[in-house]
């Protein structure tokens, strides 16, 4: 798997700084946003440490970047923009209510993930045994439509460029 992506590494503080923009002063937008790429950096290195496949970063991006977005909001909120302001400022709700929300949401997310992924893995149609078009059956979907190496436990390498479409050959993380 390629370290971070320099993309997202730019992208997310201003993806996860948006859930406090209406309330925050603008230089603490600029330092929630760059703690929050810090924390996608680590996630998405602990993802990788972990042996988890998560070849486009959603927790990394989502969860973890998204809930540093909205404890941060909690904390750097300013009685100018809102009605109360954040832990940083004295108030202590704000903050209490993001956690709430974070466990709320992860444990919604959880919930509806399982049910799904249970009910497809019943149906036989959690595992794609065949891709669409010429593509071979043993080709795996993050080699030829995510542009990436999947964490697969005890597999080979992965297949080598030229096995794979024109448009989508990359020869290293660099590459990207």
């Amino acid at each position: 798997m390629c370290p971070p992506s320099f993309i997202f590494l730019a992208s997310v503080p201003v993806w996860q700084v948006t859930a406090g923009c209406s309330t925050i002063p603008t230089w603490s937008a600029a330092l929630h946003g760059s703690i929050g790429a810090l924390v996608y950096s680590g996630a998405s290195r602990l993802v990788v440490k972990f042996k988890i496949d998560d070849p486009l970063d959603a927790f990394a991006v989502h969860g973890a970047a998204g809930s540093w977005g909205v404890i941060a909001a909690s904390l750097f909120s300013t009685t100018k923009y809102s009605g109360e302001g954040g832990l940083f400022y004295g108030e202590t709700r704000m903050f209490g209510a993001a956690i709430i929300f974070i466990l709320t949401v992860s444990a919604w997310s959880a919930t509806l993930s399982t049910a799904a992924f249970l009910a497809l893995a019943k149906l036989n149609m959690l595992r794609t045994r065949r891709l669409p078009g010429s593509h071979k059956i043993d080709e795996r979907l993050d080699d030829s439509t995510h542009n990436t190496e999947p964490y697969v436990p005890g597999a080979r390498a992965a297949a080598p460029a030229a096995s794979l479409p024109a448009a989508t050959q990359m020869t290293s993380c660099s590459d990207l």
